[in-house]
């Protein structure tokens, strides 16, 4: 199987997945949203907020390292030294993670009188605290489940049942009229049911834990000289997403974060092509590495996927995003519709260098990650600090949406330096191209036949600009023979008959 084959399967797959994961996430946002009101949202925000930094610091980045790692053993045949990895990472992840919610914890109190000023978020403070722990152990089997290129795992398991126990045990407290408290318990149960059937899946059709468990061996140093610059990184990248909500905890009543965090999920989804596309390409890029073949081709295909998914997406958010925020949590939340494009714009061009971080975990140049991550961070609560206090959550949105910028831009330029690999072809910009045109005339016609700017503009304008897009991208030949082999995996692996765009595609290819 060929890599650009390899990759498409592992997207498409993923791609399922976390189709079905948004829409239970946000059946889960908008049960939460709607039933406890703006502010009870908002807490619940800041605390998985908090709980996100915990398990970012208990992994130490391993999970990304072991991807690598373990990749790079499997080219070598050198199976040994896996189970001498894996075991290490598990012991200390583990140790980490319940210190980390111990202290969570005992510091709740604080946490939510002095900092956040607000007395109901301690009692869901210690209840989410133990998710630092379940989610940290997770991120290790998600690790093991991208080495060995097990990605409908992650979909089964992360995106499909995580969210779909949040939302039955949310229901369930809900009816039972526990409210704030019982939908704490119901997030940590979602997890702990993930981490269970986690283990499951990889003890049963990858390596037996009881082997992994025996091993004599610890190979730690390597793994911790990789991995500690991608804790911290990842860290500072965490403190970039959620340095604007806890500042808006802050400076502004909880009513405005859970106004802001209507949006944040919808603009998330421009990081649903990077997250699936990418997934398995450290360990593709790994293997071929190791192997001392090109990775070029590689690093333009999925680039270039990733963009023609998300350029749909931002459109759609800069013409519809009051009514999709409205349709989706109700009239108080549409004044976060600015929001919801101006972080769109940011995340859409970070997409471009998300997979730059891989190539440089590649050539285990961690530490430059870290150096660029930290920068950014930096200015990003710089930002918010000045933006927050004049401009409220639309200087929020604008003070990420300039960090993440600015964060691509960093990473490009250093990729380009080491692997002379530059994302921006005349194809993406032709891409581009058809996306303008296409919601141009998409939405002229929908105005013209519903005048009234009904449902029906979102529902029908969607289609007829995903119609559009389609023929564009055709016709201005955005497409090669890689890709249509690309499609015909994913034909195979689905069973959906694209043959026929195929055909069409055949005609226009380069």
């Amino acid at each position: 199987m060929g890599s650009a084959t390899t990759l498409a399967r592992g997207a498409g797959i993923l791609l399922l997945g976390i189709f079905i994961s948004k829409i239970l996430m946000y059946a889960y946002r908008i049960l939460i949203a709607r039933s406890l009101g703006p502010e009870s949202y908002g807490i619940i925000m800041i605390a998985v907020s908090i709980v996100s930094f915990g398990y970012t610091i208990s992994l130490l980045g391993m999970e990304v390292g072991i991807v690598r790692f373990i990749s790079y053993y499997l080219s070598k045949k050198e199976y040994g030294k896996i189970r001498s990895l894996i075991k290490p990472s598990i012991i200390i992840a583990a140790s980490l993670s319940a210190f980390m919610s111990l202290v969570l914890f005992l510091s709740s109190k604080y946490i939510s009188e002095v900092v956040f000023s607000n007395v109901l978020l301690s009692p869901v403070l210690k209840i989410t605290s133990v998710g630092i722990f379940v989610i940290s152990l997770q991120g290790i089997f998600i690790g093991i489940s991208r080495s060995y290129k097990k990605i409908e795992y992650i979909a089964y398991a992360k995106y499909i049942t995580e969210n779909l126990t949040k939302v039955v045990f949310t229901a369930i407290i809900l009816y039972l009229g526990y409210e704030l408290i019982g939908v704490a318990v119901a997030y940590v149960l979602a997890l702990i049911a993930t981490l269970l059937f986690f283990i499951y899946l990889v003890n049963k059709d990858i390596l037996p834990l009881a082997s992994v468990f025996k091993s004599k061996r610890a190979i730690l140093k390597p793994l911790l000289r990789l991995s500690i610059p991608l804790m911290f990184s990842t860290l500072l990248w965490r403190v970039i997403i959620w340095t604007d909500t806890l500042m808006l905890g802050y400076f502004l009543e909880e009513s405005f974060v859970g106004i802001y965090n209507a949006a944040v999920p919808l603009a998330f989804m421009i990081f649903i092509a990077p997250v699936s596309v990418g997934a398995l390409f450290l360990p593709v890029i790994t293997e071929k590495y190791a192997k001392k073949e090109s990775i070029k081709l590689d690093f333009y295909s999925v680039t270039k996927w990733i963009l023609l998914i998300n350029i749909p997406l931002i459109a759609l958010f800069g013409f519809y995003g009051t009514k999709i925020i409205g349709m989706l949590f109700g009239p108080a939340y549409v004044a976060g519709s600015s929001v919801l494009f101006l972080l769109s714009v940011g995340y859409f061009i970070n997409s471009f260098s998300y997979n730059s971080k891989h190539v440089l975990t590649m050539l285990k140049r961690t530490k430059i990650i870290l150096m660029v991550t930290g920068t950014i961070a930096i200015a990003n609560i710089f930002l918010n600090y000045f933006l927050i206090p004049i401009y409220g959550i639309t200087g929020a949105a604008t003070a990420s949406a300039i960090s993440l910028s600015l964060e691509a831009i960093v990473l490009l330029i250093i990729i380009y330096k080491k692997m002379r690999l530059f994302p921006i072809r005349i194809t993406l910009l032709k891409a581009i191209t058809a996306g303008v045109i296409g919601i141009f005339i998409a939405d002229r016609i929908i105005r013209l036949l519903f005048p009234a700017r009904t449902i029906y503009i979102l529902v029908f304008g969607t289609a007829l600009f995903g119609v559009l897009y389609l023929m564009l991208l055709i016709l201005l030949r955005c497409f090669n023979k890689t890709d249509i082999e690309v499609v015909k995996s994913i034909q195979s692996k689905t069973g959906i008959d694209f043959t026929s765009i195929n055909r069409i595609i055949g005609k226009f290819i380069r």
